[in-house]
């Protein structure tokens, strides 16, 4: 129908989106043998995004072509797995990408982030194999028996017809949402402590700088970059409450409410793509030119 296909073309169009942004750093790194620091990041946070994207619609046909997976408890487990898994290594990453940019944005001259300041570009590697572990380890929590049990119960109404149960039990998810909160509410935390200090310092920045000597150079860079780090927390707040919504049930299949939900978790691919480019003159200089061409 055509609202999986408005999903499947969500889904390839973020797939699409997210490879042109990781390919114009690694175009230059092929040419100069160099990929920066924020580079790295950007080309780790696209290709968890691509995998996400990749996923959603892979997905999508094969439950087209296959409906009767779409019954099968154990196959939309495994979905579930892939599926955390994706979602909590682009949101730890676009914590490390936030990390990143507050260290750069604030002076620090002493302490452990003066350290970091200073030894950014071997800490940032490790960041990124740190995000993915925290990732894998929040999948692998979903084979717990117990978040299996909760999953069984909370899926699919087919699965107690073939019980023989008239009616679905209200079962609260605790532990399957518990390990959103690992993997999606920490990190969401994180990023909104470390994006209001940044704009804060860079607020309180600019204003000393125009009673002093004028605005610095850097000053719109900086702005620029701040608001990428709000627009991304903004995307994530809804990824979480979107994901809360769909696992509590709360809306039935038929309702709008149930669609828009499914709308936002599909479309995070291709939007956080779109906030990269928008905050990214180099990733926006390609374009602009293939446009104006």
């Amino acid at each position: 129908n055509i609202f999986t296909f408005l999903l499947i073309s969500e889904s390839f169009a973020g797939l699409l989106t997210n490879v042109y942004i990781a390919s114009v750093p690694l175009y230059d790194y092929f040419k100069k043998a160099n990929l920066s620091t924020s580079d790295k990041l950007i080309v780790a946070l696209c290709v968890s995004n691509v995998y996400c994207a990749l996923l959603n619609g892979v997905f999508l046909l094969t439950i087209n072509m296959w409906p009767d997976i779409n019954t099968d408890i154990n196959i939309m487990g495994i979905f579930m797995t892939l599926q955390i898994f994706g979602i909590s290594s682009s949101v730890w990453i676009t914590v490390c990408l936030c990390l990143f940019y507050f260290i750069k944005i604030i002076n620090f001259s002493s302490g452990p982030l003066g350290w970091m300041k200073m030894k950014i570009n071997v800490v940032v590697p490790w960041l990124i194999v740190l995000s993915e572990v925290v990732a894998l380890g929040c999948s692998l929590l979903t084979r717990i028996p117990s978040v299996i049990k909760e999953f069984y119960y909370n899926y699919s109404l087919d699965y107690f017809q073939t019980l023989n149960v008239t009616s679905r039990p209200n079962v609260i998810p605790i532990h399957y949402m518990s390990i959103y909160i690992i993997g999606l509410f920490v990190p969401l935390l994180t990023m909104l402590v470390i994006t209001f200090v940044t704009a804060g310092s860079l607020y309180l920045h600019i204003r000393r700088m125009k009673k002093n000597m004028g605005t610095s150079s850097n000053s719109a860079a900086h702005q620029s970059v701040v608001w990428t780090m709000i627009r991304l927390l903004i995307l994530y707040t809804a990824i979480l409450v979107a994901s809360l919504l769909y696992t509590l049930k709360i809306f039935t299949s038929t309702n709008f409410a149930f669609f828009t939900i499914l709308m936002i978790l599909y479309s995070f691919p291709l939007v956080a793509s779109v906030i990269l480019i928008l905050g990214n003159p180099k990733l926006k200089k390609p374009l602009m030119t293939m446009y104006n061409c």
